[in-house]
């Protein structure tokens, strides 16, 4: 196959532009990730469009969070990552994962993860047009899903999008290791650059949560002995706090119109995004 279209060759731990995050992971890293691991990430980017009506989103993210913060290496604590936040990015970003069909197999095959990769057969159709009598007939009276021509259940694209970023932010709240909490903050802002007008607006409170994790705050009095609590305030902790500042530079200069001020976007102790975006910046000055 020609070079042009190795470089376009889709992987699930590269970026095709657009604001999806890319691997930070060379290549000669990437043949120490088990093999099953490549095989559930491309099955999850093919079957994304299945994430809300099937329960599979839950069970993905959450084995996805744990292998990116507690992976036995490196290299498999990155591309956990680097899977979760390309999932996120292209759910936020509206796209359903690959057509669904004829396919073939991948002629160019350059490592395992290529093994079980498939492409499309023929060129993608334009969807036929649908008389506007019709057009709210495949859509449930729950509002989340609505059938395909195919008669398969696709996830809504303008519902479920307020809990999209909660995986993401979650790993970035609980990272023990500097590696994974700095690629999952750089992941964040490569996410919000690209489809943060997509956020829902009781997102932003973890958001700014996650970033103000990792400030560089001291811990108040009385947490530095407690169990599983990270004092994150140490000097080896300072590019993340440099990472986590950038994504505060970029919400305020980006998107602090989008932040809602009242009932909207609060978080468990009733304070809206402004609040908690307040108290983040807070937390910066007393690092």
């Amino acid at each position: 196959s020609s070079p042009r279209r190795r470089r376009s060759r889709s992987s699930s731990s590269s970026s095709s532009g657009g604001g999806r995050p890319s691997s930070v992971l060379p290549r000669d890293a990437l043949r120490s990730v088990p093999f099953s691991l490549v095989v559930l990430v491309d099955a999850l980017r093919v079957n994304l469009a299945r994430f809300e009506v099937s329960g599979v989103g839950d069970a993905a993210t959450s084995h996805l969070r744990e292998l990116a913060n507690h992976g036995r290496t490196e290299e498999v604590r990155t591309f956990a990552m680097d899977a979760l936040a390309i999932l996120v990015s292209m759910r936020l970003s509206g796209e359903e994962g690959m057509a669904m069909g004829p396919m073939r197999a991948l002629e160019d095959i350059r490592g395992a993860g290529d093994c079980l990769r498939v492409v499309p057969l023929d060129p993608p159709q334009p969807p036929p047009s649908t008389p506007s009598s019709h057009r709210g007939s495949a859509t449930s009276q729950s509002g989340g899903t609505k059938n395909n021509s195919n008669g398969e259940i696709n996830a809504s694209s303008s519902g479920g999008k307020s809990d999209l970023l909660a995986p993401l932010c979650e790993v970035i709240r609980n990272a023990e290791r500097r590696d994974t909490a700095e690629a999952g903050l750089n992941a964040l802002r490569v996410i919000l650059e690209g489809c943060g007008h997509n956020v829902g607006a009781d997102s932003w409170t973890g958001v700014i949560g996650a970033v103000r994790a990792l400030s560089g705050a001291p811990l108040p009095k009385g947490e530095e002995a407690t169990a599983g609590v990270v004092d994150r305030s140490g000097p080896d902790w300072a590019p993340c706090s440099a990472a986590a500042f950038r994504c505060l530079r970029l919400i305020i200069d980006d998107f602090l119109g989008e932040l809602p001020a009242t009932r909207e976007g609060k978080d468990g102790d009733g304070n809206s995004a402004r609040d908690a975006l307040l108290e983040c910046c807070a937390s910066f000055g007393s690092s």
